[in-house]
């Protein structure tokens, strides 16, 4: 192997690097800021719908401006908004399964 070889792998190694380390970051923020989609999939399934956690942290995000009690808590909920987005458009199949198994038990057996 020669010297450009040899270069081209430590790039690579690079580049995985800085994405891994995007992603360690991502994940402790959407920790750290305590992601509302977590909560809601941890919660009761009976109200769960798709993009729940999103339009909850909306709602946080904007409810902060009136009562808030840490200073900087408006930055906090800022970023929960994105990284739920995020994590709703990953559990989407699931939510749309929960809720078409929902809407299968409401629905009545036709006669016969």
């Amino acid at each position: 192997m020669g010297l450009a070889g040899i270069r081209a792998n430590k790039n690579q190694q690079g580049c995985f690097q800085s994405i891994c380390r995007a992603l360690l970051v991502a994940s402790i923020l959407s920790v750290l800021t305590a992601c509302s989609t977590v909560k809601v999939h941890l919660q009761d399934h009976d109200i769960l719908h798709p993009y729940l956690g999103t339009k909850t942290a909306i709602h946080n995000f904007i409810r902060s401006f009136s009562d808030f009690y840490l200073y900087g808590e408006q930055f906090v909920r800022g970023m929960d908004v994105p990284f739920c987005f995020v994590a709703d458009t990953l559990l989407l199949p699931y939510d749309l399964m929960v809720k078409l198994r929902r809407h299968q038990r409401q629905r009545p057996l036709p006669p016969g």
